[in-house]
């Protein structure tokens, strides 16, 4: 027992004082071991201690920091909600656009520029309670609260001209341009503005830019600057860019108008461009210029149009009249191309296996019971005055009736019923043949239109009936 507790107080050392020092008796030696002990736990229990006091701590902190947290995330949400709601508010109102709810929506989000740009529109605009000086007002409290919105400073400036503050406005529509140079609706109203002005040469180029920036303005432009320069040439090299869809725009408007001959100088534009045209682009314009009489600038257009369409390669006859006479490609319905009318017992379409040369002919079925005048595949042709012509065609029947036959014919325009010349009809079941006629112009004809036909007779056909038509050509004689 004695021996354990020897082994027991070897472990703890003894102080150096004691050392060598014979103790008297086990209770001296009991406390001074003890007092031995004490003295060396004392900083290891001092540092525990400090180690539970730093846990303490940063328990306590972390428990402070998850309740900070959740206090800052409630405000947090509760301010976005309340902004939510007020920019909700403010919205609705802005939608209502009436001079309270604006006031209301302005009161909601004072620091909105938006609202207050609708408020001067109101008082700019308002033709019952228009009040310019309401609208400069509130104007130019959005532009402090927005610099560099183009918006602000274009109603600003709008609003200085209605005030015939002419200095002003100009200042406001430079600083929409500045903050913002790119935009077209800036560059479009200055430069009208500066057109008002009697500023014809920078206004010419404010609209340019505009018109260069936004291309849809450009009929517009076109016809605001007509007033202030009615020289054409002008207008098109000062104002309208090089663009294609602009010209076409122009020429289409013009045709409308009923002066495709001013249509022709944008279309000389149009055609330097080389840009790929659809033929429903053309039509109108050609139609245009023969109801206009024009026929000889309409055959040049659409011959200058058809080479700039993507279009399947076309083998007519050298010098022939018709365009597209074997029927290759599917440009129809105006111009100078093939016009095709079917009807509710005549079918109309294209044949590839029966033809007599290229990929196809066009091929034409009669129901039965169909008895009428068909006159559904016309083209017009330019021609000159006094001049004769060959027609020519080949066909194929196919149980077509005696006295029913196909035929081609030569009239005026729009009046097929009233043929000047026909050629022999084509009936029964044939192979393809030849059929031709001439012709000599009226001396006052200009244009003529091409037809296959098929007359009515006694009785409607008993069976369906076919007729296949190639390799159209209109020559000139010499």
């Amino acid at each position: 027992m004695r021996q354990q507790s020897g082994e027991c107080w070897s472990a703890f050392p003894l102080p150096k004082f004691l050392l060598g020092v014979r103790l008297k008796s086990a209770e001296t030696a009991r406390r001074t071991i003890q007092r031995s002990m004490r003295e060396h736990m004392k900083p290891i229990i001092c540092e525990y201690r400090s180690k539970l006091a730093r846990d303490d701590m940063v328990m306590k902190s972390s428990i402070v920091a998850k309740h900070a947290g959740l206090v800052l995330s409630i405000l947090t949400g509760g301010l976005l909600g309340y902004f939510g709601i007020c920019n909700a508010l403010a919205s609705h109102y802005l939608e209502l656009n009436t001079q309270n709810s604006l006031e209301r929506a302005t009161a909601l989000e004072p620091s909105n520029a938006l609202n207050r740009l609708s408020l001067g529109r109101y008082w700019e605009f308002n033709i019952e309670n228009t009040d310019l000086d309401r609208a400069i007002s509130a104007y130019r409290r959005a532009s402090e609260l927005n610099p560099r919105s183009a918006a602000v400073w274009l109603g600003l400036a709008s609003a200085y001209e209605s005030k015939n503050d002419i200095d002003a406005a100009r200042r406001a529509y430079l600083n929409a341009k500045r903050f913002y140079p790119a935009s077209a609706d800036a560059s479009w109203r200055y430069g009208n503005f500066l057109l008002r002005q009697g500023e014809q040469r920078e206004g010419f180029l404010e609209i340019h830019r505009a018109v260069e920036t936004d291309p849809k303005r450009g009929w517009e432009a076109f016809l605001i600057c007509r007033h202030f320069d009615p020289d054409l040439e002008s207008i098109l090299t000062r104002v309208v860019p090089p663009i294609a869809s602009i010209y076409s725009d122009i020429i289409w408007q013009l045709t409308g108008e009923g002066r495709p001959d001013q249509g022709l100088k944008v279309w000389s534009k149009l055609v330097a461009l080389h840009p790929n045209l659809e033929s429903r682009e053309v039509f109108f314009f050609v139609d245009g210029l023969l109801i206009n009489k024009q026929s000889s600038e309409a055959k040049l257009a659409w011959e200058q149009a058809t080479a700039l369409m993507k279009l399947p390669k076309l083998e007519d006859a050298p010098g022939s009249l018709i365009w597209d006479g074997g029927f290759e490609t599917d440009v129809i319905g105006g111009g100078l191309a093939w016009r095709i009318q079917p009807s509710s017992k005549v079918t109309i379409g294209h044949d590839h296996n029966v033809r007599h040369s290229g990929r196809r002919a066009l091929r034409i079925d009669f129901a039965v019971r169909e008895n009428s005048n068909f006159m559904g595949v016309c083209q017009r042709v330019v021609v000159e005055p006094n001049t004769r012509y060959e027609l020519s065609a080949w066909l194929r029947t196919r149980e077509m009736a005696q006295g029913r036959g196909i035929f081609l014919q030569v009239a005026e325009p729009g009046m097929p019923w009233n043929p000047n010349v026909k050629t022999p009809e084509q009936a029964g079941t044939t192979d393809w043949t030849k059929v031709w006629t001439r012709w000599i112009s009226p001396n006052n004809s200009r244009l003529a239109e091409v037809c296959v036909s098929r007359l009515n007779g006694f009785e409607s056909n008993r069976a369906p009936v076919t007729a296949w038509v190639d390799d159209v050509s209109l020559l000139k004689l010499e």
